[in-house]
């Protein structure tokens, strides 16, 4: 009898790491996957370069970088978050929030001031901050459902493994869907709550010779708008846990971005709505991308109608640009929801003295975040046609070029808006305009 060591075939060019033993007789009928024959002794030294490998420590893999730039980017967004938080309960006048908050208390009193029947600006402007939350949360829920979806029916493709730089393993993979539900939900239940305090705010508010406590309503409206900017915070949460589905990087540099933007001044309910609703479109529409691209598979169309590169390496390319520029969209038209909320209570407050200067500023942001998300949409337009080849994409970007310098060359003078002492303040521009 001999003793011999042998490993499969399929090991021969790779390091050993299971050795098989066997103890037979070799003959002419030896099985042919078992070929490869070592000796006792080569056997002993291939184990102990093995083992002295694994002795040598820790080694660097891309895995690693979940560990790290993961924890630091949430670490970085809570630590600012809380400090905001510190800063609003000691110094709310330093914070966007309390300013806010404190010119929602002057407009409830202000409003108290007048007679109900004339109250109904105020109705309007609760009524454009529910369309705003309920839009809000009703995506919130409907990308709690896609995610669930896409987390129950999750497998390998051909992006995770060969593009993402950063943990891949389905470990990973769920507790990013997991977090990034847990802030939807929350969102869904923050905004579900500002339903709730506005509808009862707008109650008393249109109380007829009604005798209610200013403080109540004011608690209303407070405890609305607070449960406001929690679900606006938890969007942003969920929007840098997004991009940790591209991996550790895209998700770091995500989550060091984030500073309290000041004063939220802003514009008209119908410009509100539209830019809830184009929020929803385009958050929509990344959970859709996603969904495409977690389970895209070979197809008939792809190999034989498009015209142009059809590898799964393009295809990953293409659908990562178009849910990127929808992210920029969303987050965008989530920031002008933001000021035109506020917008309606200074604009709409009876007896105001709220400088002009103070709310042209905020007009100019809100419109900035207005068009930098209109332009996303461009983009995303145009990038959505490459999903049928080059060709299309390649027109429809010069088509869409053409129709934009069209529309944003202005070869009109600049009007020149005079100022007085009375337009200095809402009071005096009301006035102008024989509002009041």
């Amino acid at each position: 009898m001999q003793v011999v060591n042998t490993i499969p075939c399929e090991l021969m060019h790779q390091p050993p790491i299971e050795v098989i033993y066997l103890q037979s007789y070799f003959t002419k009928s030896t099985p042919p996957c078992y070929k490869y024959i070592i000796t006792k002794k080569e056997l002993k030294t291939q184990l102990q370069i093995t083992k002295s490998k694994r002795k040598m420590g820790w080694t660097w893999k891309e895995e690693h970088l979940d560990l790290f730039l993961v924890p630091l980017g949430l670490w970085i967004m809570c630590t600012y978050h809380l400090f905001l938080l510190f800063r609003y309960l000691k110094h709310p006048q330093l914070t966007a929030i309390g300013f806010e908050n404190n010119n929602k208390n002057g407009w409830v009193r202000k409003t108290l001031l007048i007679e109900p029947k004339d109250r109904g600006f105020a109705l309007g402007v609760l009524n454009g901050q529910l369309a705003a939350s309920t839009s809000l949360s009703s995506i919130s829920l409907v990308l709690c459902s896609l995610i669930g979806a896409v987390l129950g029916n999750s497998s390998d493709n051909y992006l995770t493994d060969r593009f993402i730089l950063g943990d891949t393993s389905k470990s990973t993979s769920a507790i990013k869907y997991i977090m990034i539900l847990s802030c939807f939900l929350l969102a869904f239940a923050c905004f579900v709550q500002t339903t709730r305090h506005f509808v009862h705010a707008g109650f008393l508010i249109s109380m007829p010779a009604g005798d209610v406590p200013v403080e109540c309503i004011q608690k209303a409206v407070i405890r609305g708008s607070n449960f406001w900017a929690v679900g606006l915070r938890a969007l942003y949460f969920a929007t840098t846990l997004l991009l940790w589905i591209f991996g550790p990087v895209p998700m770091f540099v995500g989550a060091i971005e984030p500073k309290d933007r000041g004063f939220a001044l802003g514009v008209l309910n119908g410009q509100l709505a539209a830019s809830t609703s184009l929020s929803s479109i385009s958050l929509v529409l990344c959970s859709l991308i996603g969904a495409v691209l977690g389970n895209s598979s070979d197809n008939y169309l792809t190999d034989r109608f498009i015209l142009g590169d059809t590898s799964k390496s393009t295809s990953a390319i293409k659908y990562i640009m178009i849910l990127s520029c929808f992210l920029l969209a969303f987050a965008c038209f989530v920031q002008t929801t933001r000021h035109f909320v506020h917008a309606g209570f200074l604009i709409s407050m009876p007896a105001g003295d709220v400088p002009v200067e103070c709310i042209q500023k905020a007009v100019i942001r809100g419109s900035n975040f207005w068009a930098v998300g209109l332009r996303a949409l461009y983009f995303a337009t145009t990038l959505l046609l490459w999903i049928f080849g080059p060709v299309p994409m390649f027109v429809g970007a010069v088509a869409t070029v053409m129709i934009l310098h069209f529309l944003d060359i202005n070869k009109q003078p600049m009007i020149g808006y005079g100022t007085n002492k009375s337009s200095n303040s809402v009071v005096g521009a009301v006035a102008q305009n024989g509002r009041n």
